[in-house]
């Protein structure tokens, strides 16, 4: 689920424009009319209470970021709200846009939660599928979190096709969802009924189910959509290559998987499409097949796009490339240090993995 950006129309575009601060007037040249994002009082509040509300956030955004772990999103709201401030699509649009830089996918999770069940304004598609788009991301990412239930994906499936107008985007991050789960037969359907009712014009649109295909080697039915990407106009990209890479693999097919790889290596790819989510969930799966063999130097070369995507901060990859180590019998005696220095927090399998790394060394 990066992880998958969503771009918003004309009205998105422009809410995500406000203006979030003013330069600072003195007291009585500011207009009385003056209350959006500024917290903004009368004159004859005491001191005590300016001060107090000077110490507050003035954007709903940076009200969200300070809350410490653990406490509920509500709470960010409610203050907000309680200071007689609404709660516009606009406020929510730049929340989220922080949100995703800031990778606190857990908490946009919680920010569009909140948005769905309270309703401060009507809800749209671009709300929906954000409540999709954090729910696979932040699922996809840990690995460690219980994996989103089927009815779950199929309530917010069922929300989103109440919709005018469901776009292409939405059909592939529910497709991409059930293949996480492992429902391919409904990942399957949806395919279908994107095809039959969206136009298929976009790479993307074919990757979404190659990537099902491939998680789970079924190489024949991805190459099948391979084959029919250029019949509808498309060309395959670095990230459809990656996939297919993955599917060889997992079907037992080495050096085809190997050819593969190198050539989506060969083409030109994004900052965005490296750090997006089936980029590196795809990535990861395939390191997991080479430290299955303890083919450390094909680890160690993906690994090095995982570190320069910031995605080896989370142990569970340090732990995949340990296990090459292992499985090859190569000793490190500075890989802890390694996993720290790099911004991971070693686990009780970390240490599991380096007491049988010690068992090799000479």
């Amino acid at each position: 689920m990066q992880a998958l950006a969503l771009s918003g129309q004309r009205s998105f575009v422009q809410a995500i424009h406000r203006t979030l601060f003013v330069t600072c007037l003195p007291r009585n040249q500011i207009p009385s009319s003056f209350y959006l994002f500024c917290a903004q009082t009368p004159g004859n509040v005491s001191q005590e209470t300016l001060d107090s509300k000077q110490e507050k956030p003035s954007c709903l955004s940076m009200r969200i970021e300070r809350l410490q772990r653990g406490e509920p999103v509500g709470s960010a709201f409610q203050g907000w709200m309680g200071q007689g401030f609404s709660v516009h699509r606009g406020d929510i649009l730049h929340a989220i846009n922080r949100l995703r830089k800031l990778k606190l996918n857990k908490r946009a999770l919680e920010v569009m939660e909140w948005v769905i069940r309270e309703k401060p304004y009507r809800p749209k598609e671009l709300d929906y599928s954000y409540l999709l788009e954090f729910t696979t991301k932040l699922h996809g990412i840990s690995r460690g979190e219980k994996l989103f239930k089927r009815k779950e994906l199929e309530r917010t499936w069922g929300i989103v096709q109440k919709l005018p107008h469901v776009r292409p985007k939405s059909y592939m991050l529910e497709i991409e969802a059930f293949g996480r789960i492992g429902h391919i037969s409904r990942a399957e359907e949806l395919w279908l009924e994107m095809k039959s009712i969206k136009e298929l014009k976009s790479t993307e649109q074919f990757n979404s189910i190659i990537y099902v295909y491939c998680k789970y080697g079924f190489i024949d039915k991805a190459s099948e959509l391979f084959k029919e990407i250029e019949m509808n106009g498309c060309k395959p990209n670095a990230i459809t290559y990656r996939h297919l890479a993955l599917g060889c693999l997992k079907a037992g097919l080495e050096e085809e998987g190997l050819r593969t790889l190198v050539l989506g290596e060969n083409m030109t790819t994004s900052k965005r499409i490296r750090n997006s989510t089936p980029w590196l969930e795809t990535t990861l799966s395939i390191i997991e097949i080479f430290a299955e063999k303890g083919e450390v130097g094909n680890v160690e070369k993906l690994f090095a796009e995982l570190n320069v995507a910031k995605y080896t901060r989370y142990t569970f990859v340090y732990n995949t490339l340990l296990k090459a180590y292992v499985k090859a019998e190569v000793y490190d005696p500075n890989f802890l240090r390694r996993i720290i220095l790099g911004g991971a927090r070693p686990d009780a399998e970390t240490y599991s993995l380096l007491k049988l790394a010690e068992l090799s060394q000479p």
